[in-house]
């Protein structure tokens, strides 16, 4: 930057050269010049890999914090003296109103830039989880975690962001948003282990705090970069609203859309999200002890990632619907391991399948829905997915919960995440995309 500054001195006290005949000065004026605007280009290319940087960290803890969730239920149950029941139902909470945020998450970045909402989201959601750490009561954790971190983890925490990385990366875009992205399942690797050993060294208060704090650090330190920087908020201007609705409700009325956009999130929000919140319940049946149950719910994360990875490979060499028909079949086979086999490998076979079964689809049915849909409206076709994809979660992590509450066992609740997968994979099979339409071109 110093030498950036000198150069930008050089060339204003040069100023353009006066005697055209003077090539030496001329040349030397050409060189400042060039000089500058390269080292220009390099200064602003750095500040977007770093603005990324910091969004990375800041979708990283967010996505690491509610993974983590699930390893506080029982310490702070306990210490509350609460049925757990009372504090899963806050994840149902959270669950849907991470949905609503994806409402009207659009319009507020449209209005006031991805910067503002990243921003404001990651400090309200920093300052919230910290202040989790004087909760008293279930209402206070559906208020703080469900209500203000449940509108802001997904919306701010990713959306948001994923539109900055698009904005900032105009020619590189699929590069930084999938270097972006793969901080959801890493962060959930990282944090949840990390939360588990300041449970156990601290308690369960200072470990949310600790967690609030870092991600409330990580905003502000944003604050300065993010804010000064200049993302192309130049959308795509080629068709006309009208048009682009048009658009949209014709692609809501399709029966590729209804299975894979409808059907087939809902169910499969019912089956993962619920299995992974209720994780350590879940493990304790099985014969794990909970400090080894919340350890193993972090390298969770690891396979989603490592199977995220494999299906968005298979999808390019093998098409789209082999891998979310394979997703499923891995899953119900994951969720059949405990109900046949209760036993330590067969608990990590059951870990690790589900984990690779978790996430890999997603991106695949966006790609999908980019290319049969058109780039101009699969934003707000895969948001309106991921908005069913949650209610589906809130309803199961409830409906799931309560039944083990009932029967005193996980067991049943297994049973009908195998059997609503069944059906996903039969849907899967039943899926027939149609050629991109004119009218989607």
């Amino acid at each position: 930057m110093m030498r950036l500054r000198g150069l930008k001195e050089q060339v204003m006290k040069f100023g353009s050269p006066k005697n055209k005949n003077a090539v030496t000065d001329l040349e030397r004026y050409i060189i400042l010049k060039t000089s500058l605007r390269a080292l220009s280009s390099a200064a602003m290319a750095s500040n977007r890999w770093t603005a990324l940087a910091l969004c990375f960290l800041i979708v990283f803890m967010m996505r690491g914090i509610q993974a983590s969730y699930a390893v506080f239920i029982l310490p702070a149950s306990r210490d509350l003296c609460l049925d757990p029941f009372l504090l899963v139902l806050p994840a149902t909470s959270c669950m849907l109103f991470a949905g609503l945020s994806l409402m009207i998450v659009s319009p507020l970045i449209d209005k006031y830039g991805p910067e503002a909402v990243t921003l404001i989201g990651a400090c309200s959601a920093g300052l919230g989880i910290a202040l989790l750490s004087l909760a008293q009561s279930p209402m206070h954790f559906h208020l703080i975690y469900g209500v203000v971190f449940g509108s802001t983890w997904m919306s701010c925490g990713l959306i948001a962001t994923t539109a900055l990385a698009s904005r900032l990366f105009t020619e590189r875009s699929g590069l930084a948003i999938t270097v972006l992205q793969s901080a959801f399942p890493l962060g959930w690797f990282c944090v949840v282990p990390l939360a588990r050993m300041l449970i156990e060294g601290y308690g369960w208060r200072i470990a949310w705090l600790i967690l609030g704090l870092t991600l409330t650090l990580i905003a502000i330190t944003a604050i300065p970069l993010l804010v000064g920087l200049k993302a192309d908020s130049a959308l795509s201007k080629e068709r006309g609203l009208h048009e682009i609705l048009t658009l949209i409700i014709g692609a809501l009325k399709s029966p590729f859309y209804i299975l894979t956009g409808i059907a087939i999130q809902f169910i499969c929000g019912f089956t993962d999200v619920p299995i992974s919140t209720l994780w350590v319940p879940i493990s304790m049946e099985l014969g794990i002890d909970e400090s080894t149950a919340s350890y193993t719910l972090g390298f969770m994360g690891l396979a989603t990632f490592l199977g995220t990875l494999t299906m968005g490979v298979a999808s390019e060499r093998f098409g789209r619907k082999l891998p979310v028909v394979l997703s499923f079949a891995i899953r119900s086979v994951s969720i059949c391991v405990p109900l046949l086999a209760k036993s330590v490998i067969g608990y990590y076979t059951f870990l690790i399948l589900l984990g690779v079964s978790f996430f890999g689809m997603v991106p695949v049915i966006s790609a999908w829905f980019s290319e049969v849909f058109g780039k101009e409206v699969v934003g707000s076709l895969f948001g309106f997915s991921q908005l069913i994809h949650l209610i589906g979660s809130a309803l199961g992590i409830y409906f799931l919960s309560y039944m083990a509450e009932i029967s005193g066992t996980y067991f049943p609740a297994l049973i009908v995440c195998l059997a609503l997968t069944l059906i996903n994979i039969l849907l899967s099979l039943l899926v027939r995309a149609p050629a991109r339409h004119a009218e989607w071109s």
